[in-house]
Protein backbone atom coordinates (compact mmCIF):
# COMPACT_ATOMS: atom_id res chain seq x y z
CA UNK A 1 0.00 0.00 0.00
CA UNK A 2 1.42 3.48 -1.02
CA UNK A 3 2.20 5.41 1.80
CA UNK A 4 0.09 8.35 2.59
CA UNK A 5 1.70 11.80 1.77
CA UNK A 6 1.10 13.18 5.06
CA UNK A 7 3.24 10.31 6.42
CA UNK A 8 6.07 11.08 3.67
CA UNK A 9 6.11 14.36 5.04
CA UNK A 10 6.49 13.37 8.69
CA UNK A 11 9.33 11.09 7.81
CA UNK A 12 11.46 13.62 6.21
CA UNK A 13 10.45 15.78 8.85
CA UNK A 14 11.60 13.71 11.35
CA UNK A 15 14.91 12.14 9.31
CA UNK A 16 16.15 15.95 9.34
CA UNK A 17 16.36 16.12 12.88
CA UNK A 18 20.07 16.98 13.90
CA UNK A 19 21.72 13.79 15.06
CA UNK A 20 25.04 13.75 17.06
CA UNK A 21 28.21 12.91 15.06
CA UNK A 22 31.68 11.93 15.81
CA UNK A 23 32.94 15.18 13.55
CA UNK A 24 29.90 17.67 13.67
CA UNK A 25 29.72 20.29 15.41
CA UNK A 26 28.61 20.75 18.98
CA UNK A 27 25.11 20.29 19.80
CA UNK A 28 23.54 22.80 22.64
CA UNK A 29 20.61 20.95 24.35
CA UNK A 30 18.75 23.29 26.65
CA UNK A 31 17.51 22.49 29.74
CA UNK A 32 14.53 24.15 30.83
CA UNK A 33 13.44 23.57 34.50
CA UNK A 34 11.07 20.50 35.24
CA UNK A 35 10.89 19.42 31.77
CA UNK A 36 12.91 16.12 32.24
CA UNK A 37 15.82 17.51 31.40
CA UNK A 38 17.55 15.93 33.96
CA UNK A 39 16.19 12.57 33.18
CA UNK A 40 17.29 13.58 29.56
CA UNK A 41 21.17 14.29 30.82
CA UNK A 42 20.91 11.03 32.55
CA UNK A 43 20.10 9.55 29.06
CA UNK A 44 22.67 11.39 26.83
CA UNK A 45 25.57 10.48 29.56
CA UNK A 46 24.19 6.80 29.10
CA UNK A 47 24.55 7.33 25.16
CA UNK A 48 27.57 9.62 25.08
CA UNK A 49 29.73 9.57 27.92
CA UNK A 50 32.57 12.04 28.46
CA UNK A 51 31.38 13.68 24.53
CA UNK A 52 28.83 14.93 26.96
CA UNK A 53 29.54 18.14 28.79
CA UNK A 54 26.81 19.46 31.60
CA UNK A 55 26.93 23.51 32.06
CA UNK A 56 24.66 24.98 35.48
CA UNK A 57 26.19 27.81 35.84
CA UNK A 58 30.23 28.29 37.10
CA UNK A 59 30.12 27.14 40.51
CA UNK A 60 28.29 23.81 39.92
CA UNK A 61 30.16 20.26 40.57
CA UNK A 62 28.12 18.79 37.26
CA UNK A 63 29.38 22.15 35.31
CA UNK A 64 32.56 20.51 32.78
CA UNK A 65 35.50 22.12 34.12
CA UNK A 66 36.08 23.98 30.59
CA UNK A 67 32.53 25.71 30.85
CA UNK A 68 32.95 27.66 34.22
CA UNK A 69 32.25 31.16 33.52
CA UNK A 70 29.30 33.34 33.76
CA UNK A 71 26.42 32.22 31.44
CA UNK A 72 27.28 35.96 29.34
CA UNK A 73 30.52 34.49 28.67
CA UNK A 74 29.68 30.84 26.80
CA UNK A 75 30.74 32.07 23.29
CA UNK A 76 32.31 30.78 20.74
CA UNK A 77 35.91 30.30 22.01
CA UNK A 78 34.91 28.41 24.78
CA UNK A 79 32.21 25.91 22.18
CA UNK A 80 35.95 25.37 20.36
CA UNK A 81 37.67 24.43 23.31
CA UNK A 82 35.37 22.03 24.22
CA UNK A 83 34.83 20.52 20.85
CA UNK A 84 38.26 20.44 20.72
CA UNK A 85 38.35 18.36 23.87
CA UNK A 86 36.06 15.85 22.15
CA UNK A 87 32.64 17.17 23.91
CA UNK A 88 30.03 17.47 21.50
CA UNK A 89 26.55 18.08 23.23
CA UNK A 90 26.68 20.80 26.28
CA UNK A 91 23.39 20.31 28.29
CA UNK A 92 21.90 22.31 30.86
CA UNK A 93 20.21 25.19 31.88
CA UNK A 94 21.21 27.94 29.47
CA UNK A 95 19.03 30.90 27.99
CA UNK A 96 19.14 30.83 23.66
CA UNK A 97 19.25 34.37 23.44
CA UNK A 98 22.82 34.16 24.94
CA UNK A 99 24.09 31.47 23.18
CA UNK A 100 23.13 32.30 19.71
CA UNK A 101 25.11 34.82 19.30
CA UNK A 102 27.99 33.04 19.11
CA UNK A 103 25.78 29.98 18.24
CA UNK A 104 23.26 31.42 15.70
CA UNK A 105 22.47 28.13 13.46
CA UNK A 106 18.62 26.96 14.73
CA UNK A 107 19.91 23.01 13.78
CA UNK A 108 22.81 22.66 16.39
CA UNK A 109 20.19 23.58 19.07
CA UNK A 110 17.74 20.35 21.30
CA UNK A 111 15.11 21.33 23.45
CA UNK A 112 12.35 19.94 25.78
CA UNK A 113 8.93 22.36 26.48
CA UNK A 114 6.20 21.14 28.99
CA UNK A 115 2.58 21.96 29.67
CA UNK A 116 3.19 25.36 30.67
CA UNK A 117 0.81 24.85 34.10
CA UNK A 118 2.53 21.60 35.37
CA UNK A 119 5.98 23.17 34.46
CA UNK A 120 5.63 26.67 36.90
CA UNK A 121 3.90 24.32 39.41
CA UNK A 122 6.22 21.28 39.64
CA UNK A 123 8.95 24.18 39.54
CA UNK A 124 7.82 25.95 42.27
CA UNK A 125 7.24 22.73 44.21
CA UNK A 126 10.72 21.81 43.74
CA UNK A 127 12.43 25.28 45.07
CA UNK A 128 10.14 25.33 47.91
CA UNK A 129 11.35 21.39 49.05
CA UNK A 130 14.73 21.41 47.78
CA UNK A 131 18.03 21.85 50.26
CA UNK A 132 20.39 24.54 50.09
CA UNK A 133 21.05 27.81 48.74
CA UNK A 134 19.91 28.35 45.24
CA UNK A 135 20.24 31.85 45.33
CA UNK A 136 17.29 34.64 45.49
CA UNK A 137 14.42 32.43 43.55
CA UNK A 138 14.81 29.88 46.36
CA UNK A 139 15.05 32.70 49.46
CA UNK A 140 11.79 34.32 47.95
CA UNK A 141 10.31 30.77 47.98
CA UNK A 142 11.74 29.31 51.36
CA UNK A 143 12.95 32.01 53.51
CA UNK A 144 9.59 35.06 52.54
CA UNK A 145 7.33 31.62 52.04
CA UNK A 146 5.67 33.39 48.52
CA UNK A 147 2.52 31.64 47.34
CA UNK A 148 2.31 29.70 44.34
CA UNK A 149 0.22 32.28 42.78
CA UNK A 150 3.35 34.90 43.66
CA UNK A 151 5.78 32.54 42.33
CA UNK A 152 4.16 32.95 38.66
CA UNK A 153 4.22 36.86 38.88
CA UNK A 154 7.94 37.05 38.96
CA UNK A 155 9.93 38.35 36.40
CA UNK A 156 12.48 35.20 36.34
CA UNK A 157 9.35 32.74 35.85
CA UNK A 158 6.71 33.88 33.81
CA UNK A 159 6.60 32.91 30.70
CA UNK A 160 9.90 30.72 31.73
CA UNK A 161 9.94 28.78 28.45
CA UNK A 162 9.67 31.50 26.43
CA UNK A 163 12.41 32.88 28.10
CA UNK A 164 14.73 30.39 28.19
CA UNK A 165 13.86 29.62 24.19
CA UNK A 166 14.36 33.47 23.41
CA UNK A 167 14.91 34.05 19.56
CA UNK A 168 15.39 30.10 19.14
CA UNK A 169 13.13 29.37 15.75
CA UNK A 170 11.31 25.88 16.96
CA UNK A 171 10.74 24.64 13.34
CA UNK A 172 14.32 25.52 12.31
CA UNK A 173 15.88 23.86 15.66
CA UNK A 174 17.77 20.48 15.62
CA UNK A 175 15.40 18.78 17.75
CA UNK A 176 12.26 20.20 19.95
CA UNK A 177 10.44 17.63 22.36
CA UNK A 178 7.75 17.39 24.52
CA UNK A 179 7.87 15.91 27.75
CA UNK A 180 4.14 14.26 27.62
CA UNK A 181 5.42 12.39 24.68
CA UNK A 182 9.05 11.77 26.15
CA UNK A 183 9.78 7.96 25.14
CA UNK A 184 8.07 8.42 21.99
CA UNK A 185 10.35 11.28 20.82
CA UNK A 186 14.11 9.80 21.89
CA UNK A 187 14.18 7.94 18.91
CA UNK A 188 14.05 10.63 16.62
CA UNK A 189 17.54 11.66 18.36
CA UNK A 190 18.55 7.92 17.95
CA UNK A 191 18.42 7.33 21.66
CA UNK A 192 16.03 5.40 23.84
CA UNK A 193 14.53 5.70 27.43
CA UNK A 194 16.49 2.28 28.65
CA UNK A 195 16.24 3.45 32.38
CA UNK A 196 12.88 3.60 33.05
CA UNK A 197 13.04 6.52 35.67
CA UNK A 198 11.23 9.74 36.69
CA UNK A 199 12.18 12.28 38.63
CA UNK A 200 8.14 13.00 38.82
CA UNK A 201 6.77 14.62 42.76
CA UNK A 202 4.29 12.24 43.74
CA UNK A 203 4.15 14.16 47.09
CA UNK A 204 3.25 17.32 44.40
CA UNK A 205 -0.09 19.12 45.92
CA UNK A 206 -2.92 19.15 43.78
CA UNK A 207 -3.12 22.50 42.66
CA UNK A 208 -7.19 23.45 42.42
CA UNK A 209 -9.28 24.70 39.07
CA UNK A 210 -9.14 28.56 39.84
CA UNK A 211 -5.06 28.47 40.48
CA UNK A 212 -4.39 26.40 37.71
CA UNK A 213 -6.80 29.39 35.39
CA UNK A 214 -4.54 32.18 37.49
CA UNK A 215 -1.25 30.39 36.11
CA UNK A 216 -2.93 30.12 33.06
CA UNK A 217 -3.11 34.28 32.45
CA UNK A 218 0.18 34.45 33.61
CA UNK A 219 1.82 32.41 30.89
CA UNK A 220 -0.01 33.22 27.69
CA UNK A 221 3.42 33.24 25.96
CA UNK A 222 4.62 29.93 27.15
CA UNK A 223 0.82 28.54 26.34
CA UNK A 224 1.53 29.43 22.65
CA UNK A 225 5.10 27.76 22.54
CA UNK A 226 3.88 24.87 23.64
CA UNK A 227 1.32 24.42 21.57
CA UNK A 228 3.46 25.07 18.45
CA UNK A 229 6.07 22.42 19.86
CA UNK A 230 3.11 20.11 19.92
CA UNK A 231 2.16 20.78 16.52
CA UNK A 232 5.76 20.20 15.40
CA UNK A 233 5.90 16.92 17.60
CA UNK A 234 2.59 15.39 15.80
CA UNK A 235 3.99 15.97 12.24
CA UNK A 236 7.53 14.46 13.45
CA UNK A 237 5.94 11.85 14.81
CA UNK A 238 3.93 10.92 11.89
CA UNK A 239 0.94 9.15 14.27
CA UNK A 240 -2.45 9.86 14.60
CA UNK A 241 -2.19 10.03 18.41
CA UNK A 242 -6.10 11.14 19.20
CA UNK A 243 -4.75 12.23 22.76
CA UNK A 244 -2.07 14.18 21.53
CA UNK A 245 -4.26 15.65 19.20
CA UNK A 246 -6.76 16.60 21.78
CA UNK A 247 -4.05 18.39 23.78
CA UNK A 248 -2.98 19.89 20.79
CA UNK A 249 -6.65 21.53 19.75
CA UNK A 250 -7.19 22.23 23.72
CA UNK A 251 -3.63 24.66 23.84
CA UNK A 252 -4.40 26.21 20.22
CA UNK A 253 -7.93 27.58 21.84
CA UNK A 254 -5.75 29.21 24.05
CA UNK A 255 -3.02 30.50 21.59
CA UNK A 256 -4.25 35.05 21.37
CA UNK A 257 -1.01 36.12 19.30
CA UNK A 258 0.93 34.64 15.56
CA UNK A 259 3.65 32.52 16.44
CA UNK A 260 6.56 34.34 15.46
CA UNK A 261 5.63 37.25 17.39
CA UNK A 262 5.90 34.81 20.28
CA UNK A 263 8.81 33.16 19.67
CA UNK A 264 10.49 36.58 18.73
CA UNK A 265 9.83 37.47 22.45
CA UNK A 266 12.48 39.13 24.31
CA UNK A 267 14.23 37.02 27.15
CA UNK A 268 14.62 37.90 30.34
CA UNK A 269 17.51 37.58 33.15
CA UNK A 270 17.54 34.02 35.04
CA UNK A 271 19.49 33.16 38.05
CA UNK A 272 22.63 31.17 36.27
CA UNK A 273 22.35 28.06 38.43
CA UNK A 274 18.22 26.97 39.10
CA UNK A 275 16.77 23.83 39.99
CA UNK A 276 16.32 20.28 37.52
Amino acid sequence: MPMPPSEKRARAEAGAVRRVAKDGPLIISIHVPKTAGSRFGEILKARYGDALAYYYGPNNPKTHPLARVRPKDLDADLFDRLHASGVRILHGHMRANLLMRSVPDHSRYWVWLREPIEQVISYYHFVRTSKGDGGPLYQAVQEQGISLDEFVTLPQITNVQTQYCGPLQLEKAGFVGVTEQFSRMLPLIGLRDQQRWSNVNAEKPMADRDTRTAIARQMTDDVGLYSYALELSIRRLGIRDTRLQSLYRRWQGLVGRPVAERIAAPARPLEPEEPR
